[in-house]
């Protein structure tokens, strides 16, 4: 029997070729669609082209990083949690900076791109309550909570590109790398209340 050619030949084409007298096409669950012995691509860019495709990309970047800090804000906002025998309450969760410095791509022969992000600058403001629990019933706190990630936060990855066993493309992230260390600042406005048991 005559199998048609993947990419050439359509499932509309197949069933037209099989309308006709005297001619006969496998059925597609019949189709035997294997990898090539020899499977492999190759691509040619300039490092300008890598440059603009970096800066392309920065608006998705600082919309995912938005996207997790609003997620974030939404999760500890208003919510009361014992810790350390005291009873903490973040609240009025915002935002306060968000800016990514660089954005790059490079070519890594024989395995695909690797992208890096750096200078990534985040500021969340929270105001706190804070009492003590038990023994601790005495002490009462509240004031504002500046956290800022530190310098030089931020990623590097291998964008690994390779084929299927079925001989597409595919694309893989390896050997990620994350810096970031955050700083809290307590605000001047914070207040202590000791009360006599």
């Amino acid at each position: 029997p005559e199998v048609p050619r993947l990419g050439a030949e359509s499932w509309h084409a197949a069933e037209a070729l099989r309308s006709r007298g005297g001619e006969h096409v496998c059925p597609e669950t019949q189709w035997n669609v294997t990898r090539p012995a020899t499977c492999g691509a190759r691509l040619w860019a300039s490092q300008a082209a890598l440059d603009s495709l970096g800066e392309e990309v920065l608006p998705s970047i600082l919309g995912r990083l938005s996207h997790l800090a609003r997620q974030l804000a939404t999760e500890v906002g208003g919510k009361a949690v014992n810790a350390g025998g005291f009873t903490w309450e973040l609240f009025d969760v915002r935002i306060e900076n968000l800016a990514v410095a660089s954005s790059t791509f490079s070519f890594v022969a024989g395995r695909g791109l690797q992208h890096s992000v750096q200078g990534v600058e985040l500021g969340i403001s929270l105001r706190y309550t804070v009492r003590g629990c038990g023994l601790l019933a005495f002490f009462a706190s509240a004031g504002q909570i500046m956290l800022s990630l530190g310098d030089g936060a931020g990623y590097s990855g291998l964008l690994e590109v390779g084929v299927d066993p079925l001989g597409r493309p595919s694309l893989a992230l390896h050997n990620m790398r994350t810096e970031m260390d955050f700083e809290a600042k307590l605000s001047e406005d914070g207040v202590g209340i000791f009360h006599q048991a």
